[in-house]
């Protein structure tokens, strides 16, 4: 870490910091709090899905008969959970690679030196504020993950709001604006103060110069969330800590008076235990039942999940078929992930309210001896589905029937 970069490799972040990736030719950047095995929780404002970098063939949900094979960004080819996002809520669990989308990694410092946080190079890569211990970190991601963060607001809440509640707990009720969004105003407050040196100081150059980096740093001093006072007798703008499972009350109440977080719907939750992704994770992916069969050129899969939203379904040309979607009322994540027998080339699939099936192409015109690659083992959710079942000798389930089992999805919609 230094004055000129806060870049990392990926072997030295760890889980509970504070990252962030530039985009568009540095012109801004994407933060989010990494929680470790890969994953990072971020805000990107409510139902946007993170990008993803991966290509293939995408198996995309469809409610029509003609819903064919397309390639959608934000599908991963490799985590489950990747794009996770509760409905309503901008709160999102990407993995690593789709969080940097192709981008450097760089690491948010905290309780930096005053000296540090004036002179750095590029603003708004660091704070005086202390960062909180990685667990309670975490607990916060990981808790408004599940809950949401209020309502998304491109300049008072955004994805480094987020970031810097999650690491500190803090909140700016005094109005005002912190990170990239407070470096905006630094240019026009600098240029204003020449414009008025210019008027009463004719040609002091080296004044003007002067007090342009003095307003700069002022501002940049100013602005930073570890500066401004928990002190309500403060002329500074006030900042108060907020225990995550009281943050929509507090917001929703008025409590937080002008504050830069915007109120969103008043709810009350329950404390989550899990602190971890680890710990959260082994309740976080549920698995549906699946049934398959085949015929000579084509492979059968039906999910069987009643309600199902967010129903994404990604197919590798190589045969690596992973489904994922969120159901049931508390909005539980389903994951499917399958390595099949062998190549593919695409496929559609439909869903109902009750089911989602899928058609996939086989590569090569043959009947495969199961359904999974080498020695894999059938998970204990998937079995087979005798009621498409046909022998080798006998293989009637053709073109007619496949259409007959995407209608049924129509018609338990209509139903």
């Amino acid at each position: 870490m230094g004055f000129l970069s806060q870049k990392i490799e990926r072997s030295q972040v760890v889980a509970g910091d504070h990252i962030y990736a530039w985009r568009t030719a540095f012109a801004f950047s994407h933060h989010g709090i990494y929680i470790g095995e890969r994953r990072v929780v971020h805000f990107v404002g409510t139902n946007t899905i993170g990008s993803s970098s991966s290509s293939g063939f995408i198996v995309w949900c469809s409610s029509r008969l003609t819903s064919t094979s397309i390639s959608d960004p934000s599908v991963c080819p490799e985590f489950l959970d990747c794009g996770f996002q509760q409905p309503e809520s901008g709160v999102v669990l990407s993995c690593l690679d789709c969080f940097l989308a192709g981008d450097s990694l760089y690491r948010f410092e905290y309780g930096v030196p005053t000296y540090h946080l004036l002179f750095k190079l590029r603003g708004c890569t660091c704070t005086t504020a202390k960062s909180d211990p990685p667990e309670l970190v975490n607990h916060r991601a990981l808790y408004l993950l599940r809950h949401g963060f209020l309502d998304y607001d491109t300049l008072s809440n955004n994805c480094e709001h987020f970031a810097m509640y999650c690491k500190t707990g803090l909140l700016c009720i005094g109005g005002g604006l912190i990170g990239q969004a407070s470096a905006l105003k630094t240019p026009v407050i600098a240029t204003g103060t020449c414009a008025v040196l210019k008027w009463l100081i004719p040609g002091a150059l080296i004044v003007k110069a002067t007090a342009a980096g003095l307003t700069h740093l002022t501002s940049r001093y100013r602005d930073d969330l570890g500066v401004r006072s928990d002190d309500s007798g403060s002329e500074r703008q006030l900042v108060v800590k907020v225990p995550v499972e009281d943050l929509s009350t507090f917001c929703a109440s008025g409590t937080s008076g002008g504050s830069s977080f915007r109120a969103g719907k008043k709810t009350f939750y329950d404390k989550p235990t899990a602190t971890s992704f680890s710990a959260m994770g082994k309740t976080m992916i549920r698995h549906p039942e699946v049934k398959w069969a085949q015929s000579l050129d084509k492979v059968y899969i039906t999910v069987l999940l009643s309600e199902a939203k967010n129903v994404k379904v990604n197919l590798e040309p190589d045969g690596r078929f992973i489904f994922s979607a969120i159901a049931g009322v508390e909005n539980h994540l389903y994951g499917v992930k399958l390595s099949l027998y062998d190549k593919v080339k695409g496929g559609q699939m439909n869903q109902g309210k009750r089911r989602i099936f899928c058609v996939i192409m086989k590569t090569e015109k043959k009947w495969w001896k199961k359904l999974l690659r080498g020695d894999e083992k059938m998970p204990h959710n998937v079995k087979v589905d005798w009621e498409k079942w046909v022998d080798e000798e006998d293989d009637y389930f053709c073109k007619s029937d496949e259409h007959e089992e995407l209608a049924k999805s129509e018609e338990e919609d209509s139903a």
